[in-house]
């Protein structure tokens, strides 16, 4: 008995747009339909450019407290892995997003991280120097 890998991530959000633009400009993930839409309007699947859904993004419920934006949460970073280094740092400045970038050692990984309209941590790993 295993896991093999993380299904996805859901991000519930009142800046519902913001945060799907971010996500769609940043990784180039497209909207699509949310198997579980239950006849919300704020309900969305983000998909990889290959059609895998990773990310699930929700309006809040009318009566569901949310927290700040950028308020500290035990959700600290989503950690994605990728390929093509060069291509996502040309995106990444080709939109003006902010990145920092570091090399972690001892794992020959290249980091670049980035942070979404709701202050969470978004690393992207490289297994590229």
């Amino acid at each position: 008995m295993r896991i093999l890998q993380i299904d996805h991530v859901n991000i519930r959000t009142p800046i519902f747009e913001e945060t799907l633009d971010f996500y769609e400009r940043c990784c180039g993930f497209k909207r699509g339909p949310a198997a579980s839409a239950s006849g919300r309007a704020q309900n969305v699947w983000l998909y990889t450019p290959d059609g895998a859904p990773l990310i699930h993004v929700n309006g809040p419920k009318p009566d569901e407290a949310v927290a700040e934006a950028g308020a500290l949460s035990r959700l600290h970073h989503i950690a994605l892995a990728c390929e093509g280094l060069a291509a996502w740092r040309a995106r990444l400045d080709g939109e003006g997003v902010a990145y920092t970038q570091a090399l972690l050692q001892g794992r020959d990984v290249t980091q670049i991280n980035v942070i979404d309209p709701n202050g969470i941590l978004v690393e992207l790993n490289f297994n590229e120097l």
